[in-house]
């Protein structure tokens, strides 16, 4: 996208099993923060959450860690002025 930019990290990247699992991000439009972004978080359950970014572009959502091992895809859409980003993260969870 042009004018949209969107970074996002998960920590840790290797939980252990029923871990807490932070998502971060910040969200740019133009180079200015995209306060009020939607962000929509695909999580190992298949559970969507949405968020949307702050005053600073940034977002955050937590969610405990899959209680089997294994390596779990998280993938982060941001929606913002018509433009869309989409950012994949994965974590493996071993005990």
């Amino acid at each position: 996208p042009a004018g949209l930019t969107a970074q996002a990290e998960v920590f840790p990247e290797r939980p252990g099993f029923g871990q807490t699992v932070v998502v971060t991000g910040s969200i740019f439009f133009e180079s200015e923060p995209a306060s009020g972004a939607n962000v929509e978080i695909l999580l190992p359950s298949k559970e969507v959450v949405l968020v949307f970014a702050d005053g600073l572009g940034e977002f955050q959502t937590t969610f405990p860690a899959p209680t089997q091992e294994g390596t779990y895809p998280i993938t982060v859409t941001v929606n913002y002025k018509g433009e869309t980003a989409l950012i994949a993260r994965a974590i493996t969870v071993a005990s």
